[in-house]
């Protein structure tokens, strides 16, 4: 067994490394990491004494493992409640808050990714050490990391100008979003994730556009907007707890018995699912330049209603290999571990946005739209191209 705790060590710690990264680190509550050997059976005199020095040997590694992640949370509320908060911050892909004020229609395609740090944005212009040093003081201080990110790739939006059949200066939309990318292997870490969302969209044009003569500079007055948007993820990942090549092909001899164990090829599974509702209210201005620089400024604030959850457990087999003989194996060993929770997204998200987008008639070129969550360390960046008429 000392091979494999050495082993262990040498590949960050199995378990410990990776939940601590992931989870961050709790000083009151914990979870154990249980080693439960594998069961022996059969007619050999000296099989009780066996079971016995495998209990004890897997004894000792189980107390050792579990002194090292001691103080690992198994319900880290704020990082699952950062990634409920991040899928509110990237809800307004494919925004149309840059060309609020169009004559007819726009339909625009675009992603968005929000993400919420728990570290101000001065850190971000630093060196990644200094951010990395930075990151896991934060985590160590204050038992749990507010860290996660919800990227939204493939969006889509609708604008209609209700102007001639319905309300002056009202514009409503519907908009969508869906991403599926199926499981795939990066160097033994099986991940896969799906997004998907829709909502509808209304704006009013609070005061109208003023067009300088020869159209050199056109304010687009001002616009309140406001709506309500779903959206549903899912991330799975597989975390090989060795890597290939490791321990997991080799046998763990057990003193001079002859006898060796087998781990097998240990994963941890996580599952994270998020279910959130938003509903944006934003005051946005906007001003073109010599017919095709645009420039946005905004506030307002998010609203985010639902929940986010997480999962992870171990899974694992470890197996006992040339036993001697009248020795057999009855029940394989296995390696136990538990975390998860749920929580839900910050309830109220205020923010400042900004863009920047160009444009050649109708035809968005391009449209860079930023949000600053102020209160929350949060941010949401985009790009966003389509047609307004």
């Amino acid at each position: 067994m000392g091979k494999m705790a050495s082993g262990f060590l040498a590949k960050k710690i199995l378990v410990a490394v990776f939940l601590l990264t992931l989870t961050g680190i709790a000083r009151i509550s914990a979870f154990d990491i249980e080693f439960i050997p594998p069961t022996l059976g059969g007619s050999n005199p000296a099989r009780s004494e066996f079971q016995r020095e495998l209990n004890r040997i897997f004894a000792e590694e189980n107390a050792r493992y579990n002194e090292l992640v001691d103080g690992i949370d198994p319900n880290p509320q704020k990082l699952i409640g950062a990634f409920a908060t991040s899928s509110v911050f990237s809800s307004t892909g494919a925004s149309l808050r840059t060309f609020q004020g169009y004559n007819a229609f726009a339909l625009t395609l675009g992603a968005m990714t929000g993400v919420q740090l728990p570290v101000s944005i001065n850190y971000l212009f630093r060196d990644l050490e200094y951010i990395g040093d930075q990151l896991f003081s934060n985590l160590n201080a204050n038992s749990d990391l507010r860290m996660g990110m919800n990227p939204q790739m493939i969006n889509a939006q609708l604008g209609i100008n209700t102007s001639g059949f319905l309300l002056k200066g009202l514009y409503v939309g519907i908009k969508g979003g869906y991403m599926n990318l199926p499981p795939f292997n990066l160097g033994g870490l099986q991940m896969s994730f799906q997004t998907w969302s829709i909502g509808g969209m209304v704006n009013y044009q609070l005061f109208p556009q003023i067009r300088i003569p020869t159209g050199i500079i056109v304010w687009q007055g001002i616009n309140l907007g406001t709506g309500i948007i779903y959206q549903n993820t899912s991330l799975a990942m597989d975390v090989p707890l060795i890597p290939e090549g490791g321990l997991s092909s080799d046998l763990v001899s057990i003193g001079n018995t002859g006898a060796s164990l087998d781990l097998g090829d240990p994963k941890i599974t996580f599952r994270f699912g998020v279910d959130t509702f938003t509903v944006p209210l934003e005051v946005v201005t906007a001003i073109r330049l010599l017919g095709f620089a645009n420039f946005s400024f905004g506030a307002g604030a998010d609203f985010g209603f639902g929940s986010a959850s997480m999962s992870g457990n171990v899974r694992s087999e470890i197996n006992l290999r040339n036993l001697p003989g009248d020795l057999r194996q009855t029940q394989p060993g296995r390696m136990v571990v538990s975390i998860g929770g749920s929580n839900s997204p910050a309830l109220v998200s205020p923010k400042i946005m900004a863009s920047f987008a160009i444009n050649v008639g109708p035809a968005i070129i391009l449209d860079i739209p930023f949000t600053y969550y102020f209160l929350n360390e949060g941010y949401g960046i985009g790009v966003t191209f389509g047609i307004v008429f």
